[in-house]
């Protein structure tokens, strides 16, 4: 893993990523209904990442064969 601006389009697109999972996962299960195609970009306006810029946090990123391959927030 190696540091990614939480701001970078790799880290947006796994975070892109994660979210549309997420809900994919969460709402048929708990609430009874699918993913709105806008819900992912309305929960990563709400919560941009901003929190894990530096000196706060720092959002790394595993690459698999120099790809990205997923990501975590510290």
């Amino acid at each position: 893993m190696a540091p990614e601006p939480y701001d970078s389009p790799v880290a947006a697109a796994l975070w892109r990523a994660y979210r549309t999972e997420a809900g994919d996962h969460r709402y048929p299960r708990h609430e009874g209904r699918r993913t709105d195609p806008g819900e992912p970009e309305r929960e990563i306006a709400a919560v941009p990442g901003t929190d894990l810029a530096p000196s706060e946090g720092l959002p790394p990123v595993a690459r698999y064969a120099g790809e990205p391959a997923g990501g975590a927030g510290v």
